[in-house]
Parts: structure tokens; sequence; C-alpha cells
């Protein structure tokens, strides 16, 4: 956008000033005055005429004031009604007698019957400058070194006119000359090819090559046009195949048409037919060019129409640009204070600055808004460019050194390209000037229905959209190149987030199809580009693959991809059913916590609590809950730690006893026919789960606590195995992750296995021994010992049972006791039975 502007700075400058200023003020005003002024004086000239010693006097007044005085040297009669006039000078006087005129020539001839008369030879005009030329006009003109001077003498305020050959024919009015005109003033120089002036229509034809050289506002400048027409008594000069160029800069046109005030100043310009305007690399082109100034020829406003096209071959930086339509505005110096574009305007640039190749720019909208400030002062005074507002679909798009990656060497330049794309209703960019004179975006602001999307070469796709968003620009050193790049940017009000990751082959590394898709919502999200990290507040809820989460904040680290989640978490994954007729569909594991944070690199994730407020995990009835949770996709493992010393973690494992039950139902939660819900809760300091052997090992210092149908049990460690977990439909390409398919507990609780010092409490018995092996399908137990301290279970109604394993289930159960363990050698069973006497009596 920068690039536009700066293009669009000389228009005015070129194509108002140089072609109009320059004509009408000088030529037109000028010329036109001088040459009427003379012809009215010589056809007039027979009205009143004196001789004496000194020549010929011819004057005339009205109401007490002298409007002109001719005076010839010499007048003779050369025969019948024609004169000959030799050393002529005409003064005429202007309404408050402050101004004079002067006309001079050496011989002119007159042919009274004929109405003709001729000037032989030369022809010298000194005319005073209107005031639009001396006030502020005035004060931007310096004469072009070396330019000839007039007489050499006249006053600053005096234009010099010179030209021969000047026929006057009285009959129609017309008086013209076929030979060089020439003027003067302050040092600008003024020339054509013939004028021809028509006194009953008050026009003026410069015939042919007209052109003016000079300084205009401190730059040289030559104006060239096939003609010039001007009308004065409609105050129109019209210049056809106008050309004008100042240091470098050159406008043209098929037409320029200029409107004047009746003291001669420009009120507005109007250039027609391939208006084209040039400086160096630069050419701005359209159809037409109009233009308004002040009394002092000061731009005021300008609008370029009919199809604005912009072409800059800069080899650094090649652009081109297009607008229907271009109005420009002016302050009182008439420098440049704010360019409007309008109806599908568009700027596309290719910086090759920092790549060879180049960086896409590009910026749309159907309006675009420049606004200018002044920097410097006086004749140093120019315009800055602050700001640019696009409306109306407006969109920015640009190419930038990805930070995150580098792409295969096979890629060629081996440096990583995004493309960032950013539109909505209403964007507004203020930039800074920086020391070598470019305009630099320094922060962006997008209102109503914003996007920005980033393309980048890995082949993933980030979009966000919300309502508002904000940013802010710096340089940046990427991949040891400088280049201008995002630095912070806040979006809010409905933010979505969306990510697109094509899937890649393990092996090859090429990108195949389907691809897997992430988004976010979030009430705001901001990003940081030192941190590198994004950060989404306010009801954020994520969903990748088969996971999603919902916290008050979370950051995602774009550089290695990680994430910290924080303010009431809640996580959730998925697993896929086995088929179509499965029941249920999938399963589901849920996860609360405090806070959550998720390591890209070696698929880690961990949920944190207290142990007052732990983490909690589950999948329908069974759980587990823990100050600390961590989940490692990679190893396909499950810890839970407590948060202290005196914590706990606490799980529960759920079954339902039935010959029909499948793996696809592990976790079924309603009772079947054939049997019921079991719950088996288990406390102890430490839980650690591997999926590969299928089993949760609970262990600590203070041992372990384990509640189930077989009563309270404390024991030294238990472990709890689960059946081989349902498989998916289908397996993931090589190298995606699984850690949807894998989470905790996805299987069936097929046995707990309790060890160390076991002490079991049912109702009216307890026991103990060194193992016990709970099976959920039958809700069975076997207590076992060693041949030292063999299993014991003290029955209120039995009394002590003994023996290598004793098997029972839930309380009041009969316990069977086997003689022998498996591998053992045949022991005695042995039984005491205690006699309630209370009870012997009442019998």
């Amino acid at each position: 956008m920068a690039l536009t502007i700066k293009r669009l700075r000389w228009v005015i400058a070129a194509a108002a000033l140089l072609l109009t200023v320059v004509v009408a003020a000088y030529i037109g005003f000028g010329r036109y005055r001088a040459v009427k002024a003379y012809l009215d004086v010589i056809r007039k000239a027979g009205i009143t005429v004196s001789h004496d010693t000194n020549g010929l006097t011819v004057s005339k007044s009205e109401q007490g004031r002298t409007i002109f005085t001719l005076h010839a040297q010499k007048g003779t009669q050369i025969g019948d009604g024609k004169w000959s006039l030799h050393g002529v000078n005409v003064i005429l006087y202007s309404r408050d007698g402050q101004h004079n005129d002067v006309i001079n020539g050496d011989d002119f001839t007159y042919d009274e019957h004929e109405g003709i008369v001729r000037a032989i030879g030369e022809v010298h005009m000194d005319l005073e400058a209107p005031d639009s030329l001396t006030s502020a006009g005035r004060s931007s003109l310096r004469p072009l070194a070396g330019a000839p001077p007039g007489s050499g003498h006249e006053p600053a305020n005096v234009i010099h006119v010179r030209t021969s050959g000047v026929v006057y024919l009285r009959k129609l009015g017309i008086a013209a000359t076929d030979q060089r005109v020439e003027f003067y003033y302050g040092g600008i120089e003024g020339t054509a090819q013939g004028a021809e002036y028509n006194t009953s229509l008050s026009t003026l034809r410069l015939l042919s090559n007209v052109t003016a050289t000079g300084i205009l506002r401190n730059r040289p400048f030559v104006l060239h046009a096939a003609s010039a027409d001007i009308d004065r008594s409609a105050n129109v000069a019209t210049l056809p195949h106008t050309v004008a160029t100042s240091a470098g800069h050159t406008a043209s046109a098929d037409l320029t048409l200029l409107n004047l005030r009746s003291d001669g100043s420009i009120a507005s310009a109007k250039a027609t037919g391939h208006v084209r305007l040039t400086n160096a690399t630069q050419t701005v082109e359209a159809a037409e060019l109009d233009s308004t100034f002040t009394k002092s020829t000061v731009p005021i406003a300008a609008r370029l129409s009919g199809g604005v096209q912009l072409v800059d071959t800069d080899p650094m930086r090649p652009a081109q640009g297009s607008s229907p339509a271009a109005d420009l505005a002016f302050d009182a110096r008439g420098l440049l204070s704010s360019v409007t574009t309008s109806g599908a305007s568009q700027l596309v640039l290719t910086d090759k600055r920092t790549l060879p190749g180049g960086l896409l720019r590009e910026v749309h909208a159907d309006r675009i808004v420049a606004r200018f400030s002044t920097a410097g002062k006086g004749s140093n005074a120019k315009s800055q460019l602050t700001d640019i507002q696009a409306t109306g679909s407006a969109e920015i798009r640009g190419e930038s050194l990805d930070t995150r990656a580098h792409p295969p060497a096979s890629q060629g330049s081996g440096v990583p390209i995004k493309l960032t794309t950013l539109t909505a209703d209403d964007l507004d960019l203020t930039l800074v000037n920086t020391v070598n004179g470019h305009a630099e975006p320094d922060k962006l602001f997008a209102h109503g229905h914003t996007l920005l999307r980033e393309n980048a070469p890995t082949g993933e796709v980030e979009t966000s959209t919300g309502d508002q968003l904000s940013a802010v620009f710096a340089q940046a050193e990427t991949h040891g190149k400088q280049q201008l790049a995002l630095a912070s940017a806040i979006q809010t009000g409905h933010v979505l987030v969306q990510r697109l990751a094509p899937r890649r082959n393990g092996r090859t590394g090429s990108q195949s199809q389907p691809q897997e898709f992430g988004t976010a919502t979030a009430e705001s999200a901001s990003y940081n580009s030192v941190t590198g990290k994004l950060t989404l507040i306010g009801n954020t809820h994520l969903t990748q693959d088969d996971a999603t989460l919902t916290a008050a904040t979370v950051i995602l680290d774009q550089r290695n991809q990680d994430a910290d989640a924080a303010g009431n978490v809640q996580t959730t994954f998925a697993r896929a059913a086995t088929g179509a007729s499965s029941f249920p569909p999938a399963d589901f594991t849920h996860v609360l916590s405090t806070t959550a944070h998720f390591t890209h690199k070696t698929q880690q994730a961990e949920f944190r609590g207290t142990d007052a407020q732990p983490a909690r995990m589950w999948q329908q009835a069974s759980q587990v809950q823990a100050a600390t949770l961590i989940l490692d996709d990679r190893n396909h493992t499950f810890s839970a730690r407590p948060g202290s010393s005196a914590g706990l973690v606490h799980a529960v494992f759920a079954d339902v006893s039935s010959e029909t039950h499948g793996p696809s139902s592990a976790f079924h939660s309603e009772k079947s026919s054939m049997g019921r819900m079991r719950y088996v809760r288990v406390a102890a300091a430490r839980m650690d789960y591997s999926d590969a052997r299928r089993e949760a090992v609970f262990t600590g210092p203070q041992g372990v606590l384990l509640e189930a149908d077989a009563g309270t049990i404390r024991a030294q460690q238990a472990t709890a195995y689960l059946t081989p977990a349902a498989k998916t439909p289908a397996a993931k390409p090589t190298g995606a992750p699984s850690s949807k398919e894998s989470t905790p507990f996805n299987g069936s609780l097929d046995r707990v296995v309790i060890t160390g010092d076991v002490r079991l409490e049912q109702p009216g018995r307890h026991g103990t021994g060194e193992e016990l092996v709970y099976t959920a399908a039958t809700g069975a137990s076997v207590l076992t010992g060693t041949p030292v301290k063999p299993p014991v279970i003290v029955d209120t109604q039995h009394g002590n049972i003994t023996g290598s394993s004793l098997l029972f289930a839930d309380a009041g159960s009969t316990i069977v006791v086997l003689g022998n363990a498996p591998g053992t050698s045949p022991r005695r069973v042995h039984t005491e039975t205690q006699i309630q006497q209370g009870k012997e009596e009442r019998q």
C-alpha cells in the first residue's frame, strides 16, 4: 500500500500544476491580454488622432479616466486610406489607475478600406501579472538556470511577450501571426508557433508547438502542447496532446481543459484521453483527470477516473495496481493529505529485497483511503503516508519467511515461505516512516468479520475468525534475513481457530488424504511472535481428531506445538468402536483438572490439581483421581501421583459379570441378565498403568487399600489387569498419533492381584495372607500365603479357616478351602470352630 501512495503523490504536481498553472497562468492570460489590448488599440486608432512635432498620438478616455494612449513617432499616409506608423508605443491603464501595460512595435501599416493592420518586424509587450501570479502562486516560481531574460530590466511582476508578423483583419475581427511567439515571466520562458485571436468571439489560439520551461515548486519543468485554445468569454483554455515534465516526472494527456477565473487564475482543470503519469520506473494511467485550485493556483482536490492503472518496473519491488477511480485531497499548502480509491481496487507487489524470487504482497478492497501528514518546513515540506483504511471486502495477502520449519532441500531456495491472508469489513493500517524514507506498517486494526489465515510450506493451514483484530509489526531476522514481520496480534469476539494438516506417510514423508482437522473457540486470541505463543482466553474450547478440551485459558506454543490449559480444564478422548453394530458406539475418556500441559515432542499430557481438588479421569464407571495424572501416548502408559507425601491416588474399576460380556462392552454400565455391576476401588500413593501389559500397578510407602466384593483389603501392592482392548476398524497410516485409540482403561477389568502382607476385612470375617487374586467376571477371590505363613480367614460363624488357598466371594459366601496350591505338596486342612455358649443354653 505504501507503494500505491508513493506513485500518486506526484500526480497533482505533474498533472494538475504543470498542465494547468503554466499554460493558463502564463500562455493563457499573458498572450490573450497582450494581443487583445494591442489589437483593440490598433482597431480604434483612427478614432482620435493628433499630430505634433513628436509624432502621432491617439488616446481614449471615459468618464474622466484615460483608458489607453497610443503614440507613434511618425505616422505617414502612403495611399488612399493607407497609413504607415513607426515607433509605436501603447500604454493601457487599469481601472484603479495602479497598473499600466505597455506595447511597443517598430513599424505598422494600416489599410483603412480593407480594415487590415500589419506589424512589420517584432512586437514587444510588457504586461503586469495578475494577482494570482504575484501572490502565493508567484512565490513558487523561479527562473530556470540560463533562461533568456525579457527586456533585462522589467519589474519582477511583469510578463514580457515578443512576436512578429501580426496581421489584424478588422472585418473578420481576427488577428493572427504564423511566427514564433515568446513570453518571459520571472525567468519562465514560453513559446508557440503562430497565434490567432478572434475579437468577436474573444478566443485566442496558439497554433502549434506550445512550450513553457522554468522552475515550479523548486523543481524544473517543461511543458509541451500541440496547440492552445483560450476562450475568454467562457474563461476556458484547451490544450491538446499535452506533455509536462518535472524532475523526472512526466504527465501527458490527449486533451487538457482549463477553466479560468476572471482574474486569469485557474479554477479547475480536466485532462482526458490516455492520461499518463510517470516517474522513473512508475507509471499511472487513467482515462480522465479532474482537479480544482485556489486563486493562488494551489490544488484543492483531484480525481483520476475511467480505470486507473499502476505499473512499477522497479527490479527490487515490481508492482501492478488498478482502481476504477481515485480521489485526491490537498492541504492549504498544496501538499497531498489523502487519496481515496473506489470500486474493486487492488495492488499486487513483489518484494525482492529479502529473496531473489521475491515475496508477494497484495491488497484488495472496494474502497481504500490513504492519509498523509506533512513533514519538514518551507520548501522542504512534503507529504508522508501515515494511515491506510480499506473497506468493503478488504483483503491483504502477503508472503513471509516461516520461522517454524525448514522445507526439504528439494524445494530449491531452502527457505520456507508462508502465505498470510487477512480479510475484514474494515481494515485500518497505521505506518511509520523509516530513515530511508519508506513508509512501513506499524499497527493494524480490523473490524467486522475478521479472518486471518496462514498457509505454511508444510501444507498446514491455520485460520482464525473473530469480530475484531489488532496487530503490531516490527523488523525481525528470519533464517538470516531481515523482514517486516508480525510482532503481536489480538483477535476478539467469537474467535474461531481452525487447523488443517495433511497426513504424512511415516516411511516416505509424502502427504496423503484424508486430512486432520483441529478447531478452537474462545472470546479472544492473542499471539506473541517473541514467544511464538497463541493464547486463547474465555470459554475456550478445542477439538482435534477424537479429543476435545475446554478451559478458561489455553496457550499454544507454535514453535514446538506444546499447549497449556488452565481454569476448569475438561478433556475428552474418544475411541472408535469395533463396528457399526457395536454398542456403545465408542468409548469416551474424560479428564477434569485445574491445569493441563501437552508436550508434542514426547506426546505426553499432564493434568494437574491438588490433593484437596485432584485431577480426575474416568471412562464410564471407571475412574482415577490424583493431584497429577500423566498420559504418555508414545509409550502407551498412564501414571497418577499425589501432590504431597500424605496424598493418595484413588481409582475405581467397574465391570459387568456376564457370559455375553465382550471386549467392546468392557465398561457396560447397565446390568445384564447374567450378571451385575461390580466395583473395585483402590487407594495408594502411586499408580502406573502400561497399555502394552494391560496392567495398573498401585504402590506406596503406606501400602494400598482396596475395596471390592471381596471386602476391604490392605496390602503392600495391588495390580489390576485388564482384558485386551477392542480393536479399531482401521489403523491409521504409519507415524500417525494413536493417543485417541489407546485411552486408559479402554478394556474390561479382568482381575486384581494384591500382594504383600494382605489383610482382609469382611462383615463377620477377616483374614490374612501374602497374595489375594480377585476375578472381576465371577467376583471370586483366592487368598494364598506361604508354607511358613498360610492364609487364614477368621469367620464369626465358622471360626478360623486355613489352607494353601482359600476361595471365597463376598461376605456370607461359602469359603472353599483348597488343600494345596498348584505346584505345592498336599497339606492338611485345618479348621477351628468356636461354639457360642449362650446359644446352647437356649437349646
